[in-house]
C-alpha cells in the first residue's frame, strides 16, 4: 500500500481499532501500516464521556458526550460548494 494521503483524513478512511475495554486507536486508512503518520490519536471512555487525544495537537484533549462526535473529531471537515445561481 502506498502512502497517498494528502491533507486531513476523510471520514470514510478512518480506521477505529479497539485496544482495550475502554480505549480505541484512530488511524488513517489511506496510509501504509508501517507509517507512523497512520495513527491519528486515541479515544478513551471514562466518567461517562469520551476523551479524545489527537497526537498532532500535543497537550490538548477534547471531551465529547457521544461516540460519533469523538470519532468525527478526527475526520476532515466536509466542504460544501455554494450553488451558483444563474439569473
Amino acid at each position: 500500500m502506498k502512502n497517498n494521503a494528502t491533507g486531513p483524513c476523510p471520514a470514510e478512511y478512518l480506521l477505529v481499532s479497539r485496544i482495550s475495554v475502554d480505549e480505541w486507536r484512530i488511524a488513517d486508512g489511506r496510509l501504509s501500516d508501517g507509517s507512523a503518520a497512520k495513527v491519528l490519536g486515541f479515544i478513551q471512555y471514562r466518567n461517562a464521556q469520551y476523551e479524545v487525544l489527537n497526537i498532532k495537537i500535543p497537550d490538548h484533549d477534547e471531551v465529547f458526550s457521544d461516540w460519533e462526535s469523538a470519532v468525527g473529531f478526527f475526520a476532515a471537515p466536509v466542504v460544501r460548494e455554494k450553488a451558483q445561481i444563474k439569473r
